[in-house]
């Protein structure tokens, strides 16, 4: 059972009084907080430039204008062309490709959240957490719900603060792309689609079946690429940038993507 507050601790100086189970920092002050969201940033933005998509976009880009110039003026042979190996690369992991993109989101999403102070753990789901965590499931719940009910409290076992009331857990992506949550994003409703064709698409690769629908990438076309990068570059990488400006954090600066 936890009581003592960490007010309570830090002005009886307990051992670790000072001290708080590391993830749950993000909800202490605006400095940790934001050390989080520029680590999620980084993730996301790495895991997006490992897909072959994102990644390697200009060699794609190149080698399809090579393919439509000799379609234009007429010299292109089927008998003789070759799928690249870029292209194979791509095709060959289609559905590793689909999840690395799909992952990238989900990273970005959790970093908004925490970026405005909602909680991106699952809260716990009983006694005075159950309603709040029965919300939970339709609607971003902002830190301040919780501290209403709860804090951090010393746990003298483990000598260090906690913060009642939330899980190990973090939010699901099927979870936080329900309506309530996407309404804090502020994204366009291409993008928001673009999003949602890849997190469906990201379950062939744990379950391969029949191919997904993706009628917001198929409505887009050639536009889906430029749309990400563009996003990738304005709400990931410069924003990364800007925190880590604002706060010293020792982060490396992360690199527009060209187009």
């Amino acid at each position: 059972m936890l009581t003592i507050t960490e007010a309570e601790a830090r002005e009886k100086k307990l051992p670790g009084c000072d001290v708080f189970k590391r993830t749950q920092l993000a909800y202490k002050d605006d400095l940790n907080r934001d050390g989080f969201v520029v680590s999620l940033y980084h993730e996301s933005y790495k895991i997006f430039l490992t897909s072959v998509l994102i990644g390697q976009f200009p060699t794609l880009r190149e080698e399809s204008r090579k393919v439509q110039d000799a379609l234009d003026n007429g010299t292109f042979d089927i008998r003789n062309s070759q799928i690249s190996k870029t292209q194979w690369q791509r095709m060959e992991y289609i559905n590793l490709e689909n999840f690395y993109i799909a992952t990238g989101f989900e990273l970005f999403f959790k970093s908004k959240l925490l970026e405005n102070d909602f909680l991106v753990n699952v809260l716990e789901d009983k006694n005075e957490f159950k309603e709040l965590r029965k919300d939970q499931r339709e609607r971003p719940i902002h830190k301040n719900e919780l501290f209403n009910i709860s804090g951090y409290f010393y746990d003298a076992s483990l000598q260090k603060n906690i913060l009642k009331g939330i899980t190990e857990k973090s939010l699901d992506f099927s979870l936080i792309s329900k309506v309530k949550y996407y309404e804090t994003l502020n994204l366009s409703t291409d993008l928001l689609g673009i999003i949602e064709d890849y997190r469906k698409l990201r379950n062939q690769i744990h379950l391969p079946g029949d191919f997904e629908e993706s009628p917001n990438l198929n409505r887009l076309g050639d536009k889906v690429v430029p749309l990400m990068i563009d996003f990738i570059n304005r709400e990931i990488a410069d924003k990364a940038n800007m925190l880590t400006d604002k706060w010293g954090l020792n982060y490396r600066e992360l690199s527009r993507i060209n187009v």
